[in-house]
């Protein structure tokens, strides 16, 4: 790739941020076709080639394909897909009950 210049540099780095918001609309639009699942397993496989096409990478167009393809996986895990399945698997944990806080600390997160 040489020593792209300072242009060049910024597009590859803002082609990660098109291919996040491209992600985030796919994610959306497929998330309910596909379900939650699936649509999880298909970012991260999108996430995993774009990462294992990065370290083969020898041109700077083949660069930019792969920070799109990158931004598109990260940004569909992340959003909205990946929380809705952790939150159930998640196990409870007790709190620390009001009445050990010192006086005047704050009760953030109480109904009074």
């Amino acid at each position: 790739m040489g020593h792209p210049g300072t242009v060049v540099a910024g597009t590859i780095t803002a082609l990660y941020d098109v291919g996040a918001g491209v992600g985030t609309i796919g994610a959306a639009s497929t998330s309910k076709w596909l379900g939650r699942k699936r649509t999880l397993i298909l970012s991260t496989t999108v996430l995993i080639v774009g990462m294992v096409l990065m370290r083969s990478v020898m041109e700077r167009v083949q660069m930019m394909v792969v920070r799109i393809s990158t931004g598109i996986g990260t940004r569909s895990i992340t959003s909205g897909n990946s929380p809705c399945l952790l939150i159930p698997s998640t196990h409870i944990t007790p709190r620390l009950p009001i009445r050990h806080l010192p006086p005047g600390a704050p009760r953030l997160g109480t109904v009074s």
